[in-house]
């Protein structure tokens, strides 16, 4: 019985929560159909191409880009393995149990990584040797 007010409070926050889009329903629903099968153990293994034909999405970015996103937003705890074999740990998000104040947290802050920049600028005599070295 549990299992149903997890679901239902899930689409309670996705109501009031405008940065969750239909392709982070689906996988959420994918994951929940996971931990269903998984006779709602937690934590739970999943492997990607299974939650990605249940949510029907046929994007690694996009599956990937949610997921990470769901966890982020505080729906699931997320522990990717890198390894296809084993696949990754997830654990569904009980919002009765755990504190508002972790959810009102994670509510305020976006979503998505932000990216750190990887490019600087060369220095002046790097440049040189670059244009030395081409002629």
């Amino acid at each position: 019985m549990s299992q149903t007010k997890d679901i239902i409070n899930f689409f309670a926050h996705v109501i009031k929560d405008n940065r969750l889009h239909p392709s982070h329903i689906s996988i959420y629903v994918a994951l929940f159909q996971c931990w269903s099968m998984n006779r709602f153990q937690s934590p739970f293994r999943v492997y990607r191409g299974e939650v990605m034909r249940l949510g029907k999405v046929k994007s690694l970015g996009t599956y990937h880009k949610c997921i990470k996103e769901l966890h982020l937003a505080g729906f699931n705890m997320y522990s990717p393995s890198y390894d296809p074999y084993i696949g990754s740990l997830v654990d569904i998000v009980d919002f009765e149990e755990s504190g508002s104040s972790v959810h009102k947290a994670f509510r305020e802050q976006k979503l998505s990584v932000q990216k750190e920049s990887l490019f600087s600028a060369p220095e002046f005599h790097e440049v040189e040797l670059y244009f030395n070295e081409r002629d």
